[in-house]
Parts: C-alpha cells; structure tokens; sequence
C-alpha cells in the first residue's frame, strides 16, 4: 500500500504536474496508477496527443519504479505516506462501507480469511521501513518483472 502510494505520487507529478507543455504530454488528461485487488498487480495509464511523448512517459515510469528499489526514500516522506495509509484504513473502519467492504474482499483474495492482517493494519505499516520498503521494491520491480505497453497506431 505504501508502495503504491509513492509511486502513484512520483508518477503524477512527473508526468502531469512536472509537464508545463500544453500541446504534449499529460498536461490535459488524467495520470492514473492502480493495484488490483487479487493479484496485487499495479499498472499506469495516461493519455497523450503527442505520439512521442508515449515513449518518453514510459520510460519516467520505469524509472520511478526503479528508483525505489535503488534509493531510500527520505524519512519525513515514508511518515507522511504511511499516515495517509493508515489514514485509509481508519475513514474505511469510521465512516465508509464500500472502502471496508473493498479492504476485506482484497484481504480475503490474498489469503487472509481470518482478517488478521486487515486488523493489524496499524502494526503492519508502523513496521515498514525505509530499507524494508526498498527490499520489497528491489523483489518487485528488480530486473523480472513483466510489463506490457498497449499503444495506438499512430497514422501518417
């Protein structure tokens, strides 16, 4: 979850917020980064009207991507993600049903039926660590992981 919620940081501002060209790029168009629920899969997508910027974007996000396996992430950015984590969870167990509902279907999908990692929540993300979050990030994103780059036929 922390994971994702970096790379989801460091993949907009690069490619939407970091982008002050209005003709090209993600400027105008959502940048989306998503994990489903059973596989733990997380995937990137975003539009584009520049035919090249297609290539330069996916390039940003394999870097991004790789960067967390290679550097620590700064302490005071690993305290902020992890609250907004567990912030998450609190509002779904406070307030929201479906974001309950959403917690315990991918808890169940990844083999906890008995929810003890869903209610343990607090202990499991005040025990990431910035190394611990770059050992998970080398497992992941090291050299074998799979990718695929659907893209438009570009016309002449």
């Amino acid at each position: 979850e922390i994971i994702r919620r970096v790379l989801n940081f460091r993949v907009i501002v690069r490619l939407r917020e970091g982008n002050t060209n209005f003709n090209k790029g993600v400027y105008r168009t959502p940048c989306v980064l998503e994990q489903t629920s059973v596989h733990g899969l997380i995937y990137v997508w975003f539009s584009t009207t520049c035919p090249n910027y297609a290539y330069q974007a996916e390039q940003v996000v394999l870097e991004e991507f790789g960067r967390l396996g290679t550097d620590l992430l700064a302490e005071p950015d690993l305290k902020d993600f992890r609250y907004a984590a567990m912030l998450d969870y609190y509002t779904a167990f406070q307030d929201s049903s479906e974001a309950l509902c959403e917690f315990i279907i991918t808890s169940a999908c990844n083999g906890d039926e008995e929810m003890k990692g869903l209610n343990g929540f607090r202990d499991s993300f005040r025990s990431v660590t910035r190394k611990s979050l770059r050992k998970v990030a080398q497992k992941y994103f090291g050299g074998g992981y799979a990718r695929a780059v659907i893209r438009p036929k570009i016309l002449d």
